[in-house]
């Protein structure tokens, strides 16, 4: 066994032409594995985007984006202070004034609820009844007949109030 000046060499020897071959098999593989758009990522792409693979058809690109919104309604002194908050709308079909499907939900600055028709948008009141600055974030609820709108507010001495009727 032929020694190097790094002690004895390897007691397995392979001909030239089998290391080639393996090293040739090593680059295919390299260069056929999976493409780099296969292997995920942190964020999806290298500019770590996080957008998704996704374009909106042209026949979605509206005014409403999906074309899904019946109507929009802003609250008092919108855009600018009269923002709505965390709460959800809630309706009560036949509530409204004349029968009409009503639909309510808080609002802030000044904070409050308002109702309004769920099919039209058609605005039916609005209003603060001193309920401090929590009204515009909590849900409102309906009495079980729906004759009145109860919201939940922080200034009263018991927080549920009896808003509308």
């Amino acid at each position: 066994m032929k020694t190097s000046q790094f002690g004895t060499g390897s007691p397995i020897r392979i001909p030239a032409t089998l290391a080639l071959g393996l090293w040739l098999i090593q680059l295919t593989f390299m260069l056929t594995a999976a493409t780099p758009a296969a292997w995920p990522q942190r964020q999806r792409d290298t500019e770590n985007t996080g957008r998704a693979d996704f374009t909106v058809p042209s026949s979605r690109l509206n005014t409403n984006f999906f074309n899904t919104a019946r109507w929009q309604k802003p609250s008092p002194n919108s855009p600018d202070e009269g923002n709505f908050g965390s709460s959800a709308l809630v309706f009560f079909d036949g509530a409204g004034p004349g029968g009409a499907d009503l639909v309510a939900g808080g609002y802030h600055w000044p904070k409050g609820i308002q109702g309004m028709d769920r099919h039209t948008g058609a605005l039916f009141w609005t209003g603060n009844p001193e309920g401090g600055e929590s009204i515009g974030d909590n849900t409102p609820a309906f009495s079980t007949n729906g004759a009145t709108v109860y919201g939940i507010g922080d200034a009263t001495a018991h927080p549920l109030i009896g808003v509308f009727t």
